[in-house]
């Protein structure tokens, strides 16, 4: 078949599907999911409108300015969200117009202004912070085991959620924790609350390779995406049950574990330890992320002085 014949037979759904299943047989998962959850949002809208079997050369300004409006409008979805969403279809465009299926100047998305909004760094003071670790909660409960990985994150590092899941025995020597993230090897000196943590939930029978708290044990420990999206499965369910806990505790901000990042910054920082210091607790590869956290406490400082 030849290329212009060509055009006219490739439709939206098969080249997404092809291109899903590159990103499964290169073990992107990322990538492979949210190329799932966009092809299921574009067949929902193409159903909606009644359309059926899109070529992929139908990928037009038009279509793509109505798509946008019904993600905003009807889906109700954020700003961001939304940019990630026409990124992908950027994508998608740009591979067609590599592999000739659309002209480069037939391009729908030229001069289309794609552009994020920096997302406000949300974390709890210290009252906020107090308020949620020493909220009563069913001992050893799901609920229980995620406030109490929030909180030890809050402690120590502002650990992510996946490295809180992965941490093993062999992590940690009864005083510090030591770890590699991002390349960056981390030792982190565990305060007493998180001492206190780690010993509601040690075994003594485990091996070093076992992992430290009961979250993972029974999700199987290879690389597969299946394995990996059940863990993605568990961080959701940590935020989704880190906000009921908030608001249980009187905190009304869009709380999730990236919060107990961003809470460990700043109480690190507000306590006096240097910005140079923090980025080796928090593990960032370029300082300007961890001056990120300074700009906010000196604002803070900024606001309280302007009250006297």
């Amino acid at each position: 078949m030849d290329i212009e014949k060509r055009k006219y037979s490739i439709k939206l759904n098969d080249y997404l599907d092809s291109m899903i299943e590159c990103y499964l047989k290169e073990k992107k998962l990322s990538s492979y999911q949210t190329y799932k959850i966009s092809k299921k949002r574009l067949n929902t809208y193409q159903l909606n409108e009644g359309i059926k079997d899109l070529l992929v050369i139908q990928l037009n300004r038009n279509f793509i300015e109505q798509y946008e409006q019904y993600l905003r409008k009807n889906k109700k979805l954020s700003y961001n969200t939304i940019c990630s969403e026409l990124m992908r279809i950027k994508c998608i465009v740009n591979k067609a117009i590599k592999e000739e299926i659309i002209e480069l100047s037939d391009n729908p998305l030229k001069n289309y202004k794609i552009a994020y909004k920096k997302s406000t760094i949300v974390y709890l003071n210290e009252d906020e912070f107090i308020n949620l670790a020493e909220l009563k909660i069913k001992n050893k409960s799901n609920t229980d085991l995620y406030r109490d990985l929030f909180v030890f994150s809050c402690d120590c590092g502002g650990l992510k959620s996946k490295d809180l899941i992965n941490l093993k025995y062999m992590n940690y020597d009864g005083d510090y924790l030591n770890i590699n993230t991002n390349g960056i090897n981390r030792k982190l000196k565990i305060p007493n609350r998180s001492k206190i943590i780690i010993s509601k939930y040690l075994n003594e029978s485990k091996n070093l390779t076992d992992f430290l708290f009961p979250v993972r044990e029974r999700l199987t420990l290879d690389d597969s995406i299946e394995s990996r999206t059940k863990l993605d499965g568990i961080v959701r369910k940590m935020n989704s049950s880190i906000k009921k806990t908030a608001v249980r505790a009187g905190i009304k901000k869009p709380i999730t574990f990236i919060t107990s990042r961003h809470t460990f910054a700043t109480r690190a920082l507000s306590k006096g330890i240097p910005v140079e210091v923090l980025q080796k607790l928090i593990g960032h590869v370029n300082i300007k992320d961890t001056y990120a956290y300074k700009n906010i406490i000196d604002l803070e400082i900024d606001n309280v002085m302007d009250k006297l």
